[in-house]
């Protein structure tokens, strides 16, 4: 049955290759349309074969395009990413090789490419060059199962690429030089503590300082509002203060704060759950 299946597909592949439509088509868009029409018992349709003809030269047209924008053509299946990795990877002759040896480069897909390219590269331009059937000399090549590593390493590059950019990691290095026309605005600054701060009486302030890692915070504020944290760390067992004001004067390990801000709150701790609401559960 799978080899009446497989006669039966040659024999479609060969009547579409004959078909005007589907002339210059990718093999790979003849062998798909092939399984379609076998699938959907389609042979005899000349309306659907029309219509679906129609729309993969569409396709392949648009992807021809994009190919030729972005200079990665023949190579639209692979796209630019993988072109401009196998660019960035591999000797300079690689990619015109690939090109002008391979029977179809219009079929190549993204992995397999990365595959080829990786082995022919640890085969050496001459050595390929002499081959009379350059893909069976590669892939009967011990290092075509070594070049899995570098389909992974692809794949593994473009992973960390996706994250950097959802995090915006990858515009960081364009910002240290970005210049814009500014919009006038106000820097406050928000700081929060659980624990009275060390404080020195200067005058008639009552002076502490934050760590924050980079910095260090210099807060000068009114007895009466230091004295909201103190109550507060009398009152309640768990509290919170938040510190809020803008950037002053620089001082040799940080900034001053100014225009400071203090309140004080209860953090309540979350209710433990009982061993019914576990056994519900």
């Amino acid at each position: 049955m799978v080899e009446e299946n497989e006669g039966l597909k040659a024999a479609t592949i060969s009547v579409l290759d004959k078909i005007q439509g589907a002339r210059g088509l990718p093999e790979s868009s003849i062998s798909q349309l092939a399984n379609r029409m076998l699938k959907h018992d389609k042979l005899g349709d000349v309306n659907w074969l029309t219509n679906a003809l129609s729309e993969e030269r569409k396709r392949i047209d648009t992807l021809r395009a994009k190919a030729k924008k972005h200079g990665y053509e023949p190579f639209i299946n692979v796209g630019p990413k993988a072109f401009d990795y196998i660019k960035d990877q591999y000797a300079p002759w690689v990619l015109p090789f690939m090109a002008s040896r391979l029977k179809s480069p219009e079929d190549i897909q993204q992995d397999w490419a990365i595959r080829f390219a990786d082995t022919i590269d640890a085969l050496g331009k001459s050595a390929c060059e002499q081959s009379n059937d350059i893909l069976e000399f590669v892939i009967s090549s011990h290092y075509w199962e070594d070049s899995k590593r570098a389909r992974d390493d692809f794949q593994l590059t473009q992973q960390k690429k996706a994250k950097n950019t959802k995090s915006g990691k990858d515009i960081l290095p364009i910002l240290k030089d970005f210049s814009c026309t500014p919009c006038p605005a106000k820097l406050e600054l928000t700081f929060k503590l659980s624990s009275v701060p060390k404080l020195t009486l200067v005058g008639t302030h009552k002076v502490f300082c934050l760590d924050v890692g980079s910095h260090i915070v210099t807060v000068a504020v009114k007895p009466k509002v230091f004295k909201r944290m103190e109550d507060a760390n009398e009152q309640w067992g768990q509290w919170i203060a938040v510190i809020t004001g803008m950037m002053g004067d620089k001082t040799a390990k940080g900034f001053i704060l100014e225009r400071v801000g203090v309140s004080c709150f209860e953090k309540k701790p979350k209710a433990e759950k009982t061993s019914t609401q576990l056994k519900s559960k």
